[in-house]
């Protein structure tokens, strides 16, 4: 796997005289543990070596996948290889996450290589749901509350 600068814009992507379109259909993906996904993404370039990288909790950017569209090569990085595949052609790059755990929570960049410059798209954030019950008296009842978890991280509540 080749050693790349990185350049990461959060929110839109770089312009040069190559032309490229990415876009990640799905911005936020909230799944309980041991459920599967696909990440989508769509890259409109002529540029033929894609990537995979997830930006964990901590803040560290991992590689998780790399793939040549010219000779239809993809490799997954040793730390991803039991649960993680990738599926992509010259326009998709669609990552699969099986069974995910905890330490699958992070945001997730597809990218395209264009000399050693990484053209990334906005990302899709990967987020558990684990629902909790809190009893209190109210009445006679007792009442539900779903929430939805980053691990870890901030609470955001659900209905």
């Amino acid at each position: 796997i080749p050693q790349v600068a990185v350049n990461m814009f959060p929110c839109f992507l770089s312009r040069t005289s190559v032309h490229t379109s990415q876009s990640n259909p799905v911005s936020v993906q909230i799944l309980k543990l041991g459920e599967s996904t696909a990440i989508e993404c769509y890259i409109e370039s002529l540029m033929n070596k894609r990537m995979w990288y997830k930006l964990n909790t901590d803040r560290r950017l991992q590689l998780v996948a790399f793939f040549d569209t010219t000779y239809n090569r993809s490799e997954i990085s040793d730390k991803f290889r039991q649960r993680f595949s990738v599926q992509f052609d010259n326009i998709n790059s669609h990552l699969s996450i099986f069974r995910v755990a905890a330490e699958d929570v992070g945001t997730y960049f597809c990218g395209a290589l264009f000399l050693n410059d990484i053209r990334f798209g906005p990302g899709t954030s990967l987020t558990l749901k684990e629902k909790i019950i809190e009893k209190y008296k109210s009445g006679d009842g007792y009442r539900r509350i779903s929430r939805a978890l980053n691990i870890p991280g901030q609470t955001v509540l659900t209905n």
